[in-house]
């Protein structure tokens, strides 16, 4: 009999919690720049390094965040012998429960759309914003 899978869940975070952390983040901010500066500190300092995950369906260790020159969040990730510096904005989360894959683009008769990067385990698809 084949071993089961372990079912991945995501901690949830309620708005009003997501609200305070963000108010703590942006505290005495007089700019966009100080906010996102904020954010990355607010990260560093909670977030448990490294730690595994998969990026577009791809198993990698993330091992720092860091901010680039055009003040967009990444993850420095690391594969192997290769490290790639990923904007945070640009991976999300397939919203379906209990799934831990990422939205990614896809081909499909219609046109693009974005699909599960777990397909065909997970369908889950919605349209790419105009």
């Amino acid at each position: 009999m084949p071993a089961r899978r372990k079912k991945t869940t995501r901690p949830s975070l309620s708005k009003r919690r997501l609200a305070t952390l963000v108010e703590e983040a942006t505290v005495d901010c007089h700019d966009e720049s100080e906010a996102v500066t904020g954010f990355v500190t607010m990260i560093e300092e909670h977030l448990a390094l490294p730690f595994s995950t998969s990026v577009l369906g791809v198993e990698v260790s993330v091992t720092d965040v860091g901010l680039t020159e055009r003040e967009e969040i990444v993850a420095i990730c690391i594969r192997g012998k290769h490290r790639q510096r990923i904007p945070i904005c640009e991976v999300r989360p397939c919203p379906s429960p209990g799934c831990a894959g990422q939205l990614v683009p896809r081909n499909g008769p219609y046109g693009q759309f974005l699909g599960c990067s777990k397909f065909p385990r997970c369908r889950y698809t919605e349209n790419l914003p105009e």
